[in-house]
């Protein structure tokens, strides 16, 4: 995919976002718990959902979800709630993901899990089992997955199940997300700052209509960073009251010139200002997925950044913090990183020679594509990638020039 830069950057477009998938993922899960049969709108079309939905009414054992780390960690607790004997599996990159907290803990009430390759890491088999334990107690601090497909299955549990803490949560708006929706569907549960409690109990029927995507509207918000003042995005479908911590963004993108107003079918964002600090610094352990998005935005508008709270990110779809840095050096920026931190030094950028990987990661792909508003010229490989969650990013993009 190769990127020009737009003849003018005062653009004023409308996008129609992508509904989320996380929440369609929580939802779809929930509709195949629930006794009674209920109608989901505005269901994601990303891949990752349409791999959920056929995975969900597979009748076989070998179920291949690809890439998506979320249905790997949620249909491992379904299949085991559900009493299935399944086989999963995924790509290369899904084998390197580790999933042995989430297998230990589901192990620890009853479960029968084996690992078919490499201990700790999938593919998986799940045999039917009696689960019998209603207590587990897992770290926190690796992946909120973990906790929310444990949440979703808690209701059906013979004795539901009562989840302690041994650390501080990571990305814990997902857990919140997962949470809200239970509540939605008439699940109560008890929740302290070390355990969450949910007694057996059963999921109510109601129709529920996903929400807009806030981390593909991050895209949207990083462009428009790069614009010039008077510029306008209209972005259809999110809500002020939204499920999703990534509603930060929002806010995050004040410090870059980009106000944000709720309009009644969603907000329009518009480039107020061009007083970026020089020194952008940002905690992103409860919204890991904008840390991309605004490695880059504040990697070519500021003289440094300081980005936190990434312990999660090598675990994703690449090791994302060591892509960043690869394809961050490829236009002169400097990089620092640790298991937790990315630090980027801008003393001056210089135009990609040769193309941007992507590593698979539908993330990668679409938080580099804001550089053609800074760049004459980008190409980027494998933008296929986007399909995972964003299938019209690209076509969106034209709606720019």
């Amino acid at each position: 995919m190769i990127l020009h830069s737009p003849k003018s950057k005062k653009i004023n477009s409308k996008i129609n976002l992508p509904a989320s998938k996380s929440i369609s993922n929580r939802a779809l899960v929930i509709q195949a718990l629930c006794k009674e049969s209920f109608k989901i709108h505005n269901l994601s079309v990303a891949e990752d959902t349409q791999l959920m939905l056929n995975a969900l009414n597979n009748s076989g054992k070998t179920i291949d979800i690809d890439h998506a780390g979320t249905c790997m960690r949620f249909l491992t607790a379904y299949f085991i709630a559900t009493q299935q004997n399944k086989i999963i599996s995924g790509s290369n990159r899904m084998k390197q993901r580790p999933i042995e907290i989430l297998v230990d803990a589901l192990k620890s009430i009853g479960a029968e899990i084996n690992y078919l390759e490499s201990e700790g890491f999938p593919p998986i088999e799940i045999i039917s089992s009696k689960i019998s334990g209603n207590k587990i107690s897992l770290p926190a601090n690796v992946s909120s997955q973990y906790i929310s497909a444990l949440l979703l299955i808690a209701p059906i549990l013979p004795n539901g199940l009562q989840i302690n803490f041994e650390t501080e949560k990571v990305s814990e708006a997902y857990i919140d997300m997962t949470l809200k929706m239970l509540n939605y569907f008439g699940v109560k549960y008890l929740q302290n700052s070390s355990s969450i409690t949910i007694s057996k109990q059963y999921y109510s029927a109601k129709e529920f209509s996903v929400e807009s995507d806030w981390s593909a509207a991050s895209y949207w918000y990083s462009f428009l960073a790069f614009s010039d003042i008077g510029s306008k995005i209209t972005l259809l479908g999110l809500h002020k009251d939204s499920l999703q911590g990534d509603l930060v963004v929002k806010d995050i993108y004040k410090d870059f010139g980009v106000e944000t107003k709720f309009i009644a079918d969603g907000v329009m964002i518009e480039k107020v200002n061009n007083n970026c600090p020089e020194e952008f610094e940002y905690d992103f352990s409860n919204c890991p997925d904008l840390a991309q998005t605004l490695a880059v935005t504040s990697a070519i508008l500021c003289k440094k950044s300081l980005l936190k709270g990434l312990k999660t990110l090598n675990i994703k779809e690449s090791k994302r913090v060591i892509a960043l840095e690869n394809e961050l050096k490829k236009i002169g920026l400097i990089t620092h990183a640790t298991s937790e931190t990315l630090e980027i030094i801008n003393n001056g950028i210089l135009p990609p020679t040769i193309p941007f990987e992507t590593y698979n990661d539908h993330r990668m792909a679409m938080c580099l594509a804001p550089l053609s508003f800074t760049f004459n010229e980008i190409e980027i490989k494998n933008p296929e990638v986007v399909n995972k969650s964003y299938p019209n990013f690209w076509e969106d993009i034209n709606l720019l020039m």
